[in-house]
C-alpha cells in the first residue's frame, strides 16, 4: 500500500499545483493533508483521505485526461483488483 499512497499523494500535490482543488473547502482539505504528511505521518495514514479529496475533486472537474486523469484510472484499476 505504501506505493499506491505515495502516488495518491503525488496525485493530489499535481492536482493542487493545477488548480483542481479550486473551491474552499478541497483546497482546505488539502492543506489539512499535505501539512500532516509534511509531519512525517505515515503515507498510509492519509491514503483514504487522500483517495476521498482526489476523487470528489476529479469528478468535479470532469479530469480524464492528461496525466492525472490517466495516472488515476491506473491506480483505481490496481486498487479495485488488491483481493
Amino acid at each position: 500500500m505504501r506505493a499506491e499512497a505515495r502516488t495518491l499523494f503525488t496525485l493530489a500535490e499535481a492536482a493542487a499545483e493545477n488548480g483542481l482543488f479550486a473551491t474552499t473547502r478541497l483546497a482546505a482539505r488539502w492543506r489539512a493533508l499535505a501539512r500532516r504528511c509534511a509531519d512525517r505521518a505515515p503515507l498510509e495514514e492519509a491514503a483514504p483521505e487522500l483517495h476521498a479529496l482526489l476523487e470528489t475533486a476529479l469528478a468535479r472537474r470532469g479530469v480524464n485526461s492528461g496525466w492525472i486523469g490517466e495516472r488515476w484510472h491506473a491506480l483505481e484499476a490496481r486498487l479495485r483488483a488488491r483481493p
